[in-house]
């Protein structure tokens, strides 16, 4: 697997079922499994975890406005996995991102 720049691990992000993410291909790979219930958990009507994470930490702040938008795993599978075709930087692709978020969606 290619090596990606990741934050320091005061900033991982803790997932409520016990997985730490390290970046954007962490939480693509996340998000390619996640549950209804970890959804919930994240994604609530009042606070989004997975949009104040990207915003804040991976400073990703078009992706993570997006996402404060979704309302359902659907649409945040979705919208992840387009990612890999419109919102990944060209530094990101050099590191072989989008082909890691293609396999976590396959």
């Amino acid at each position: 697997m290619v090596k990606m720049e990741e934050i320091k691990p005061e900033n991982y992000f803790y997932t409520c079922d016990g997985k730490v993410l390290k970046n954007f291909v962490d939480f693509s790979i996340y998000v390619s499994k996640i549950s209804n219930e970890s959804f919930s958990h994240h994604v609530r009507a009042d606070s989004n975890d997975f949009s104040n994470w990207i915003r804040d930490i991976l400073k990703k702040k078009e992706i993570a406005s997006d996402i404060e938008k979704i309302k359902t795993v659907d649409e945040l599978k979705a919208y992840v996995k387009s990612c890999s075709k419109s919102k990944i930087t060209e530094k990101e692709k050099r590191h072989g991102i989008i082909a890691m978020i293609k396999e976590a969606f396959s």
